[in-house]
């Protein structure tokens, strides 16, 4: 449920929360395995030209990621239009043997990743860190057993269905 539904229920509110709900990733898998295939970008799509399939188009946003069989060329255009959308590009023999992988560097910031690093050797700050960690599961665990209670007015278990 979202937040504020959350607290005005726990204030006594009369109005049941709205749930939320995850929404399902949409995006599917590119297989690009005819021979000679040559992928391009084009705005936000991919365009995947080929001698005997003819051309076809995929929208950037539909697609988790890439894998190539074989003799698939990729403009470079296309492969950093992927890359910086973390869309991870797998390459394969044309039998199907795995040869590598490219993908994006993500959100990675060294300060903070040598921070944690460090800290990690800190035994003062490890033990705050695993208490604050089970207190906020603990607190966050209360909030799903109170997001699904299925209980009836007075407290009690509702009978099953």
């Amino acid at each position: 449920m979202c937040l504020p539904d959350e607290v005005s229920a726990l204030s006594g509110s009369a109005l049941a929360p709205r749930p939320i709900a995850v929404t399902a990733d949409e995006a599917l898998p590119l297989v690009v395995q005819s021979q000679r295939a040559r992928i391009s970008k084009e705005g936000d799509t991919l365009k995947i030209a080929d001698e005997e399939q003819g051309d076809t188009r995929v929208r950037l946003i539909d697609v988790s990621d890439v894998a190539l069989f074989g003799n698939v060329t990729v403009t470079t255009p296309a492969l950093s239009a992927l890359l910086e959308r973390e869309i991870p590009v797998t390459f394969h023999s044309h039998g199907g043997w795995f040869r590598g992988v490219a993908h994006g560097l993500g959100h990675r910031n060294v300060e903070v990743r040598t921070a944690q690093y460090r800290s990690s050797f800190d035994d003062t700050f490890c033990l705050r860190f695993s208490r604050d960690l089970v207190a906020a599961k603990i607190v966050n665990q209360r909030t799903i057993l109170r997001r699904n209670w299925r209980g009836d007015e007075d407290g009690r278990l509702e009978k099953p269905r």
